[in-house]
């Protein structure tokens, strides 16, 4: 017999692996995004996104991490700026 998740259950299931890593993060300096346009939790299209920002020296590293319905996976999403 084959066990069938939902995607719906999947989406969970993957949201609250990310949960579980969000403080990992945090101890590593990123932070939410201040950003006006940031996301941090279910976006508009019922999926999820987090946009974490930290700075350090004369950089700002920002990470996108999106979990969309349908996917098996957690998208990430790396981009330094360095400031020299």
């Amino acid at each position: 017999m084959l066990y069938r998740v939902s995607a719906k259950s999947l989406l969970s299931i993957r949201n609250s692996i990310l949960i579980n890593a969000i403080p990992i993060l945090e101890e590593q300096g990123f932070e939410k995004s201040p950003f006006i346009s940031s996301w941090f939790g279910r976006n508009n299209l019922g999926d999820f996104t987090y946009d974490l920002a930290r700075l350090s020296n004369s950089c700002i590293e920002l990470i996108t991490i999106h979990i969309s319905k349908g996917d098996k996976w957690i998208k990430a999403y790396l981009n330094i700026f360095d400031f020299h």
